[in-house]
């Protein structure tokens, strides 16, 4: 068993020391050294290199024969990412230990080492030099920078759909307004001129008066759909169950509520009562538009402290790995993320669309 590094007889050793080892090949300090994957080098308080191992060589590109006694500075030509070189030796000899991150590059390889550094005392306890291990982890840093990227770039997705979900909201209430809103006060401007050159038919008085009754009207759904006052005022069931009454009287699709088991809204922050909401206007949308479905199940449950949604059609569905998902779909999706949801998705050509959601309350 490898226990420590020693100095014996004014040179820096590292000794094995068992009683239960029988081969004598394994007290051999250069044999144990060499069969370590790790870089190990060892220096004296001078920062001169004692120890080589062969790891080393094979790192940094030198025979151990060639730093022997040079100065670690002048042969490893790492930059330190934790500390600096200067901070890193204060801390060694004032704390007696340090552990950081270098960086080397290999010629096109970029590696990353993290070092552990402790001092080496005698047997009378004083320091003679210093023992580092070195360990390579690039593909673990590789790693780490492949998820900040895909992080970043799930981010950038997220902001991209929310931008372009506004941009569409915006051109349909922006529709809405021109083709029908602006249709009808243009009629009513009609009924009006007529109306002051004819002051004694009544008519078009009484034509512009319902005319700005469907104005006001139009006005309020566009109201609601922007931001259901059910939601703000009553909460998420009671918005939900208004979404629905209105859907299942326009006769073009049968939707049902499932029993919301558990459904503490005082438990659910608003800005995820209007996320859960949103996701089912979209998946409503989305069922009217494409699935030529008959029937929507829509359920809601709240278990240790997260929100399930359960959303399930009887339409044509598809194959999600043959047909690309559309905006509604990345919508969705998108706004899970967003608040650290999950998000599954069950489909097959012929057998409906089942869409499972979890999202914290909070």
């Amino acid at each position: 068993m490898l226990t420590g590094v020693f100095y014996i007889h004014g040179k820096l050793c590292f000794m094995s020391v068992s009683d239960d080892i029988s081969h004598p090949w394994l007290h051999q300090p250069a044999f144990l050294l060499d069969n370590i994957s790790d870089v190990v080098i060892a220096t004296d308080l001078g920062y001169r290199i004692k120890t080589w191992n062969k790891a080393a060589e094979e790192m940094f590109g030198y025979r151990a024969v060639e730093v022997l006694n040079r100065p670690i500075k002048d042969v490893v030509t790492y930059d330190f990412i934790t500390d600096s070189r200067e901070i890193a030796w204060q801390t060694l000899k004032r704390e007696g230990k340090w552990t950081g991150v270098m960086f080397l590059k290999k010629g096109e390889r970029e590696i990353f080492l993290e070092c552990s550094s402790s001092s080496v005392k005698d047997p009378e306890g004083e320091v003679r030099g210093f023992v580092s291990i070195y360990r390579d982890i690039t593909v673990q840093k590789n790693l780490e920078k492949m998820l900040v990227e895909e992080e970043v770039r799930k981010k950038q997705e997220i902001v991209k759909a929310i931008m372009e979900a506004q941009e569409k909201e915006r051109r349909e209430i922006s529709a809405e307004l021109h083709d029908n809103v602006n249709q009808i006060l243009t009629t009513c401007k009609l009924f009006l001129e007529i109306a002051r050159n004819n002051p004694a038919d009544a008519r078009f008085i009484d034509g512009c008066y319902q005319n700005i009754q469907i104005v006001i009207e139009e006005i309020r759904n566009i109201s609601h759909n922007l931001t259901p006052y059910t939601l703000k005022d009553l909460g998420l069931a009671a918005a939900l169950h208004d979404i629905v009454q209105k859907i299942n009287q326009s006769g073009k699709l049968t939707i049902r509520l499932l029993s919301f088991q558990n459904l503490h809204e005082e438990e659910i922050s608003q800005d995820i009562k209007l996320a859960v909401f949103r996701i089912i206007q979209e998946k409503i949308s989305n069922v009217l538009k494409h699935a030529q479905a008959t029937e929507l199940k829509i359920g809601l449950s709240v278990f240790d402290g997260r929100i399930q949604v359960l959303l399930e059609d009887n339409g044509r569905g598809f194959d999600e790995k043959a047909i690309k998902k559309g905006m509604g779909l990345n919508n969705i999706q998108n706004r899970v993320e967003y608040y650290n949801g999950a998000f599954h998705l069950k489909t097959a050509p012929g057998e409906g669309c089942e869409l499972r959601i979890e999202l914290p309350c909070n």
